[in-house]
């Protein structure tokens, strides 16, 4: 059974809430589903708060800023010695 309180959370953004089944018996509980990844966290409104789609968010966008940069890709560092800048790869 799912509440009907509305979601206040920045976080619920980048989730869908879906429904699963988990042990034995089955019984259904709400988790979260990454909208970017579709990874399932923990989200049931009792007991679970919005710190695991934080945390979540912050790994994932992580993960998808190293794959969009890519090995073959220069990254330029800039430099300031005493009077003297330098552009470096």
């Amino acid at each position: 059974m799912t509440s009907n309180r509305k979601t206040t959370s920045v976080h619920w953004n980048d989730y869908d809430k879906v429904m699963v089944e988990v042990g034995n018996p089955p019984v259904q509980k709400m988790k979260a589903k990454c909208k970017r990844c579709g990874t399932l966290i923990a989200a049931d409104t009792r007991g679970c708060g919005t710190n695991g789609l934080k945390n979540h968010t912050i790994s994932c966008l992580k993960k998808l800023a190293k794959v969009e940069v890519g090995d073959g890709q220069t990254i330029l560092s800039y430099s300031v010695d005493g009077g003297s800048r330098a552009l470096t790869t």
